[in-house]
């Protein structure tokens, strides 16, 4: 018997979170994908699968892959979900199966698809990105700000990294995923907004009916939820 031929794993950006930034071709591969793979359960309480719903509505006729990657455990435990997420992954191409990761943003922006994706290289699955519209973009479209202009540079930072390091940097800097560092950088932001060195704008949940929107660092409030993207200007450089 001829053995099937390997399906492709797609990591899909489905944009923020308005139904309207999902690119045509991501709903595409969505379309034509014979499994739908969503980072938690159940499909209901997944963002991206909430987002793509929105807009194609024939997603809940299509088999389904939840995958859960639980928080906490270190290094160690996230090695080992993602070598699972990509064994699961594996066994699906090896069926002929195409699968299609909703990722929230763009899957080349601090994604758990990446990490997967590159276990799959390794054991000879191939896989495909198809690029959406990150957070941080929406984020200064919603707030009515050029990110970058001139020669300026543009600084993604996660929680992760050191926040005083961070806005060492020169240009704009977008602090992203900060819910463990967040008290500590908003009060670095509060002394820097009131000394006259920055501009702080911040939106969390971008593009989703929760959306909020900050125009300053005084207005952000320290419990602000996961999803919050905050954007740090010079005001030197205006």
């Amino acid at each position: 018997m001829r053995q099937a031929e390997r399906g492709i794993v797609y990591g899909v950006g489905v944009g923020p979170g308005e139904p309207g930034l999902i690119t045509v071709k991501a709903l595409n591969v969505i379309r034509e994908a014979d499994v739908i793979v969503i980072p938690s359960s159940p499909a209901a309480s997944c963002r991206a699968y909430g987002i793509v719903a929105e807009v194609m509505p024939e997603i809940a006729g299509k088999e389904l892959l939840a995958l859960d990657f639980p928080m906490g455990g270190g290094e160690a435990a996230r090695d080992r979900y993602h070598r699972e997420a990509a064994e699961r992954l594996a066994s699906l191409s090896a069926q002929g199966k195409t699968a299609a990761f909703l990722v929230i943003g763009d899957p080349s922006v601090y994604s758990t698809y990446t990490y997967i994706a590159e276990i799959l290289e390794e054991m000879g699955i191939p896989t495909k990105s198809v690029s959406g519209t990150a957070s941080f973009l929406a984020a200064a479209s919603v707030l009515g700000i050029p990110l970058v202009e001139k020669d300026e540079m543009l600084h993604l930072i996660p929680g992760s990294t050191d926040v005083e390091e961070g806005l060492k940097l020169p240009g704009t800097k977008v602090f992203m995923k900060n819910k463990r560092s967040f008290p500590r950088l908003l009060a670095l932001l509060k002394e820097e907004e009131r000394a006259g060195h920055v501009f702080v704008k911040a939106v969390s949940g971008c593009g989703m009916p929760d959306e909020r929107v900050f125009g300053s660092a005084s207005e952000i409030p320290e419990d602000a939820p996961y999803l919050t993207v905050v954007i740090v200007k010079d005001r030197s450089a205006q």
